[in-house]
């Protein structure tokens, strides 16, 4: 089955949200595993040891496959999933919302709670660059010095990465290729070369970024 791109952000993000002098920090991650939200929530935790509450949710996988929220200690479904339910509206995956709290002394009740926590989640995501990635696989391409410009000419379009160029007897390129280009480049690059150029499929999966709009 051919997989999906993903739509995600190309950096963290921060913002933050003071509600009746509770300070709220919306901080958003890409992630590409669980392991990784893990270890960002970890890292969140030390940081902010002395905040009253690091209420997090992630959703990972172009099918939303592992999507996890958790209020840490506040009111059921006040944190978490205002948090996952910002998430979800944006459309994006492999994401990761924490949200700290610093409390201000005053209660806000579970509906101050849940707008507070899903205007910082949203924050957050405002101020990030989205970018979709392509799922792809490295390749191995040689080619005779004749045929060069109109192999790099093939290679030179989104979707496809040119990652290095090795001169020798026959120019060898290392190329990232979309799933979804692959058979079209191996076409053309096969019919330009009258079938002498190879491309080798190296076995290492990789992703292209590109900006999404």
């Amino acid at each position: 089955m051919e997989k999906q791109p993903l739509i995600t952000i190309a950096t963290a993000t921060t913002a933050e949200l003071i509600e009746k002098k509770s300070r709220f920090i919306g901080q958003a991650f890409p992630v590409n595993n669980e392991q990784e939200a893990q270890h960002q929530l970890a890292a969140i935790r030390t940081k902010h040891r002395a905040a009253r509450h690091n209420v997090y949710a992630w959703v990972i996988g172009a099918d939303n496959e592992f999507m996890r929220s958790s209020d840490d200690g506040e009111p059921a479904g006040t944190g978490g999933r205002p948090v996952l339910e910002a998430i979800k509206k944006s459309g994006l995956q492999n994401i990761m919302i924490v949200v700290t709290r610093y409390f201000g002394g005053i209660l806000l009740g579970s509906g101050g709670l849940t707008r507070a926590y899903g205007k910082a989640a949203q924050l957050a995501i405002d101020e990030a660059a989205v970018i979709k990635k392509l799922p792809a696989q490295k390749y191995a391409i040689t080619c005779s010095y004749p045929y060069l410009s109109k192999t790099e000419i093939v290679l030179n379009q989104p979707g496809i990465e040119i990652i290095d160029k090795i001169y020798g007897e026959q120019i060898g390129i290392i190329a990232a290729i979309s799933d979804q280009l692959i058979t079209k480049a191996t076409t053309n690059l096969t019919n330009l070369s009258n079938g002498t150029t190879r491309i080798d499929e190296l076995g290492e999966q990789v992703f292209i970024e590109e900006p999404y709009s």
